[in-house]
């Protein structure tokens, strides 16, 4: 079953910050190795076949915790796709909605 999921690992406000050293870039390519795809400081995302890739992640998370001292975010997000198209079933009920939600004004 396909899954595409992401990962935020943040200690930057913790006393100390992200320049934890060794650990978080431990972590990091840890991630990598596991098939994670690193995309910016600290957000990865992986779509994968792979239950260990998809779960995985979860369990380096959690034992680099202690020697990285502490998260200040954490968010994970496993979502299973298919590569079919998908249309939702109130999607006759609304022919008109991308111009309807376009024609909203911003709010002040």
């Amino acid at each position: 079953m396909p899954y595409l999921c992401s990962l935020t690992v943040d200690c930057s406000d913790l006393p100390g910050g992200a320049g934890r050293g060794n650990a978080y870039e431990q972590l990091k390519n840890a991630l990598v190795q596991l098939g994670w795809h690193w995309l910016d400081t600290s957000s990865f995302f992986v779509q994968s076949d792979s239950v260990a890739a998809v779960y995985g992640a979860l369990e380096l998370v959690a034992k680099s915790e202690a020697s990285i001292g502490g998260y200040s975010h954490v968010s994970y997000q496993a979502q299973w796709y298919t590569d079919v198209p998908r249309i939702p079933s109130t999607a006759a009920n609304h022919p008109n909605a991308l111009q309807r939600v376009r024609a909203l004004p911003l709010p002040q």
